[in-house]
């Protein structure tokens, strides 16, 4: 995707003198801007929502029937494994501490 839009973002003369914080930034602007970028990126609350989505299709895997019905077991559960368990993980995956 940075290589498709690399002209879009000013072009290797302009990306050379920028920061990779920078290059990020401004590829996140226009990526916003063209409807293209995915929904979990654009906020930390977005970020939240998707992954408390994802966590309600796994939750349904792994419980058992009666308790998928049950809205407050299904709801203590999502937000345990999402905020306990998914959002450190990703926030463990950051290009802060990958590198």
């Amino acid at each position: 995707m940075f290589r498709r839009y690399q002209p879009s973002i000013g072009g290797v003369k302009v990306i050379r003198t920028l920061s990779h914080e920078q290059i990020d930034e401004k590829l996140k602007s226009y990526m916003l801007d063209c409807g293209e970028l995915y929904p979990a990126i654009r906020s930390p609350e977005c970020e939240y929502k998707v992954l408390q989505r994802l966590t309600g299709g796994v939750l349904t895997s792994f419980l058992e029937p009666m308790d998928v019905q049950s809205p407050l077991v299904k709801c203590f559960s999502q937000e345990l494994l999402t905020c306990l368990v998914l959002q450190p993980a990703m926030n463990l995956a950051s290009p802060a501490y990958v590198r």
